[in-house]
């Protein structure tokens, strides 16, 4: 829990990733049978993934560190990174697509939507009323099956660039908010969701930028705040060298492990 909760704020990213991925993977083989999911297979090769990324490079508190101590104070500096990390984590996304719509293709259940209706009337997740609702429309399941298996074995071939990319990506969201709502699945859509953003590229991330400046620009006095507010936190952390950096997650790390043993 330290390690994942250390990887989101990027502080010793890439040692904090590591043991989180080898953790995650011991603590779900510990009891195999009802705690490994396909949503934890999933999850595991993305911290893998990202473990193996220079994630943390920027947007984190270790990039903020090394400005720090480097007396860098420009936030524009252009770096270049491998890409195949992230690649990797498209395919990966891509290719569990394309299996479970090969999965689905033999499964007459599937396809006359009595699996699904079958999910949708019980509660073997979370309650979802409003998938109890729509298995009275078994002609809309039906349509939605194959929607779905087509979508996903384009998914891989089609969600990289043009107007098919956020064709794909949106149908890609759109399909496990339903599941949330309709099925009662929560961890698995989350997980998705997070795998999603390796297909954001910096593009997007420029036009997002303009986007938010503009809107700063013309006084909308929410982006204001939090604007500032993240200034004078950045400006309160201290310089504080690697090893200093390296004690105090180390100290802290003993702390959580001595703290839950007890």
């Amino acid at each position: 829990l330290f390690t994942l909760a250390t990887s989101c704020i990027g502080w010793c990213t890439r040692l904090s990733l590591i043991v989180a991925t080898v953790t995650f993977a011991w603590l779900n083989m510990l009891d195999s049978l009802s705690t490994l999911t396909k949503y934890s297979v999933i999850a595991t090769h993305g911290l893998l993934l990202l473990s193996m990324s220079h994630c943390g490079a920027v947007w984190s508190l270790d990039c903020l560190l090394k400005r720090r101590t480097s007396e860098q104070s420009s936030h524009d500096d252009v770096q270049a990174f491998p890409v195949w990390p992230r690649r990797l984590m498209q395919f990966l996304i891509g290719m569990v697509y394309l299996g479970a719509a090969f999965t689905k293709m033999h499964d007459p259940a599937f396809l006359s939507s009595d699996q699904m209706r079958n999910w949708m009337m019980t509660n073997v997740n979370h309650s979802n009323p409003i998938g109890e609702w729509l298995s009275f429309y078994p002609a809309a399941l039906i349509v939605s099956a194959y929607v779905a298996i087509i979508w996903e074995v384009l998914f891989v071939f089609l969600a990289w660039r043009g107007l098919a990319r956020p064709i794909m990506l949106s149908i890609g969201v759109l399909f496990h908010v339903s599941t949330l709502f309709l099925l009662g699945l929560y961890v698995f859509p989350l997980v998705c969701f997070s795998m999603y953003l390796a297909f954001v590229e910096p593009r997007d991330i420029d036009r997002l930028r303009i986007w938010l400046g503009s809107l700063r620009a013309d006084g909308n006095g929410l982006l204001n705040v939090l604007h500032n507010a993240g200034r004078s936190v950045a400006s309160r952390v201290p310089a504080v060298s690697p090893q200093q950096t390296s004690i105090i997650f180390g100290v802290g790390l003993l702390a959580c492990v001595f703290g839950g043993v007890e």
